[in-house]
């Protein structure tokens, strides 16, 4: 009776409102038919006898049924008859009904390569199971090439690089084997490359299996074009695994990412060069036709770029996010190794201009991987959207009736004040105007010239010991913030807002400041190593304070404090509290040395130095904190310390009645080069406006010389805005010693002094 009411209460519709979370009505199981399981058994008849005799074409098969798999178990089948044959089918297919094994089904066959079949190529067998390890996709290698007590994890690909250079090294000496991997390679490659994004660790893990195979790297173009597509598989990563592959390449050895980076580099070049010749065949060609050429080339290399960023940011945190005080960790890879020669020597404004055209409308570009140009590339970059905001402001000065320039006027002996009292008139907006210098009192007008002589004798007069603003050190050359100036911050801010100026305008100055400076204006963390490179013979007194083995609080009789003499009064401060009353030990002397350094590179000067900065990056933006590293920074704003007139003569041109060959010139070079470094530099400053050097050394300073008469009597003369020298026929080249020695000795303004 119970058992019969249940029924009815389960039948009745009032049983759904029992339970309102149903979303529907739940269909009773059915039970297959008499006639669909003769339907399956009939299918799975017929595939596995199918396999029995003729197998499958998946090389991998793991079903040992099946003729292609290298498990078969029933090699017999060749001497059965066609009845015995559908029999073993039948036994077969019937123990498959309820759980069918297809032979594109996991598990497949493994491979288990080892040394010892490394060894044996090219024996038949071993050589059939090399291309099984790397076929379709290359689900061979994942039981392979894996380092002991190391699993594959997020964290580590567990790849052992010894035992595949041991195999690969097989493929160089015996062309058997050489042949066996690129008969796998292309079908393979293409599919890793271009199948499903890669969104597994074991695929990538094959990826960076295939990378290793020098084949691929070669500059032979048989096997080139596998690289190339091999390469498009880092452009088919999801953004998961793009981290884990960060993560992999931070345990790869220093030395496997130095190579991984030169042949990245290697397989970069040569493809531009193709490119370029293939799409580009003028020598110089117009911007239309490289606009075009630019989407060619990113589309060529974007896989080896991909890849490239991946190995420069494990590089960058290979040893940890930050560096320690006491020892800076240097990534394993030096990060000029990441710039691209052929790139950056071809890579002219034009090209910059196309690149940056890509960028701007958010498709893939060289500059969103800016590690790749050089610190001159990068320069002339900045030099570009420098320009575009020039011209926006000059365009809206138009509609507010305001000037169109950024005007500095400045008497030439009252030169400080008259600058602050300049940028203290105008906002940030205005220093991105097109400048012009007048100096009061003199007729140039500024071409480029006069603004060049501005900044050099605006910074010769700031650094001026009698200025009082900076402290020299003459052993090691270089300038320092004098922390008991009376100077006003004022003066600090103005010298930041001009390393700005001098960016925007492209200009290079005669900045002595130490390496640390130029890290700090990119707020990079400092190392004893800067310590040392900004006063060694400090650095060397604390290092002999740290390796002294006797008495170290009675020998040196030091406490936590700094004293310095201020206008003849000892004045004592504290490096943490109640310094004064704490010995330096052989316990605490470590603690001692890391706050009188911080004290004196940091603490002493923050005044002065927050100023600076703050002053610099109201001009300077936040694209040169993006796209320069500290040593990049130092070379843009000092330029290069190489005085090599080699390279300015061969970049040099003649006109006017001159060439290479005029006795004139040939006098003129010979003089030149017998000059000291001084007057090489005074030479530059009378042909240029200034003594500093180019980015990339003076092989980018165009010299032009022109015939200016034939009146030995006269002088050289220049116009610094254009780089061009004017000099007359001497034929006498005593004569033109003396008259060039007196024009450079005595030039400043316009006119003789």
């Amino acid at each position: 009776m119970c058992g019969v009411l249940r029924r009815k209460l389960e039948e009745s519709p009032k049983s759904e409102e029992r339970n309102p979370k149903r979303s529907k009505k739940v269909e009773p199981m059915k039970t297959a038919s008499r006639a669909d399981k003769q339907q399956a058994l009939v299918k799975t008849l017929k595939r596995v006898r199918q396999c029995l005799t003729d197998g499958c074409s998946n090389h991998l098969c793991g079903r040992d049924f099946c003729r292609t798999s290298k498990n078969f178990k029933y090699a017999n089948v060749k001497d059965l008859d066609a009845k015995q044959i559908s029999t073993l089918a039948l036994k077969l297919a019937t123990l498959q009904l309820k759980n069918p094994l297809l032979c594109e089904d996991p598990p497949f066959f493994l491979v288990n390569w080892d040394n010892e079949k490394t060894s044996l190529l090219p024996a038949e067998h071993e050589l059939e199971e090399l291309k099984l390890l790397y076929l379709d996709v290359g689900q061979g290698l994942d039981s392979n090439f894996l380092l002991k007590d190391q699993d594959v994890s997020e964290e580590h690909p567990s790849i052992d690089f010894n035992a595949l250079a041991s195999l690969h090294s097989r493929s160089d000496e015996i062309p058997e084997v050489r042949t066996a991997f690129m008969e796998v390679f292309d079908s393979s490659v293409k599919k890793l490359a271009q199948g499903d994004t890669i969104s597994d660790i074991m695929r990538l893990r094959r990826v960076l299996i295939f990378c290793e195979h020098p084949l691929l790297f070669s500059e032979d173009l048989e096997y080139f074009e596998n690289m190339s597509t091999l390469l498009q598989a880092f452009t088919n990563m999801n953004d998961d695994m793009k981290k884990v592959l960060v993560r992999w390449l931070c345990t790869y050895p220093a030395e496997k990412l130095q190579t991984v980076v030169m042949q990245l580099q290697q397989f970069l070049t040569i493809t531009f060069f193709q490119t370029h010749e293939e799409e580009l065949e003028m020598e110089d060609p117009d911007i239309e036709q490289i606009e075009e050429f630019c989407p060619t080339l990113i589309h060529n290399v974007i896989g080896a770029v991909v890849f490239l960023d991946a190995i420069y940011k494990a590089n960058l945190s290979y040893h940890g996010a930050e560096n320690g005080f006491w020892e800076e960790r240097r990534p394993p890879v030096e990060l000029v190794e990441f710039y691209n020669t052929a790139i950056n020597d071809t890579f002219n404004m034009k090209y910059i201009v196309a690149d940056l055209k890509e960028w701007q409308g958010d498709k893939p570009s060289l500059y969103q991987y800016h590690w790749i140009y050089d610190a001159g590339t990068k320069s002339k970059a900045l030099e570009i959207f420098a320009r575009s905001a020039m011209r926006r402001q000059l365009f809206q000065s138009f509609f507010v009736m305001d000037s169109p320039y950024f005007v500095v006027k400045v008497r030439r002996n009252n030169i400080i004040e008259d600058t602050l009292q300049v940028l203290q008139q105008h906002d940030a907006q205005s220093f991105w105007k097109p400048m012009k210098v007048k100096f009061i009192g003199e007729q140039g007008i500024d071409e480029g010239g006069v603004k060049k002589e501005f900044f050099q004798i605006l910074v010769r007069e700031l650094f001026d010991e009698k200025y009082g603003m900076f402290t020299y050190n003459k052993e090691t050359d270089i300038f320092w913030f004098n922390s008991q100036t009376f100077e006003d911050a004022q003066e600090f801010e103005l010298i930041g807002m001009i390393l700005g100026l001098a960016i925007y305008n492209n200009i290079i100055l005669d900045i002595r400041f130490p390496n640390l400076i130029f890290k700090k204006l990119l707020s990079k963390s400092l190392t004893f190593e800067d310590f040392r490179d900004f006063d060694p013979a400090l650095a060397k007194g604390f290092e002999q304070l740290l390796s002294f083995e006797g008495d170290v609080e009675n020998t040196f009789c030091r406490s936590f404090t700094h004293t310095y003499n201020f206008f003849g009064e000892q004045k004592v401060v504290e490096l943490k509290e109640g310094g004064e009353k704490i010995p330096v030990t052989a316990e605490n002397r470590k603690e001692y040395v890391e706050l009188y350094v911080n004290y004196y590179m940091n603490e002493s000067i923050k005044t002065q130095y927050k100023t600076l900065h703050d002053g610099f990056h109201v001009v300077a933006g936040s694209r040169v904190r993006e796209i320069f590293r500290w040593d990049e920074l130092q070379l843009l704003i000092c330029g290069s310390d190489k005085v090599d007139f080699e390279a300015l003569q061969s970049s040099a041109r003649y006109m006017d009645g001159f060439d290479k060959d005029s006795p004139t010139i040939k006098f003129f070079w010979e003089i030149v080069h017998n000059l000291d470094v001084d007057n090489k530099r005074k030479l530059l400053s009378f042909c240029t406006g200034s003594d500093r050097i180019p980015i990339r050394g003076l092989k980018d300073l165009v010299l032009t010389i022109s015939k200016n008469g034939d009146d030995e009597k006269h002088l050289p003369t220049s116009h610094t805005c254009y780089n061009h020298l004017l000099l007359p026929e001497y034929k006498n080249k005593d004569v033109m010693q003396q008259r060039l020695t007196t024009a450079i000795q005595n030039a400043e303004g316009f006119g003789l002094r």
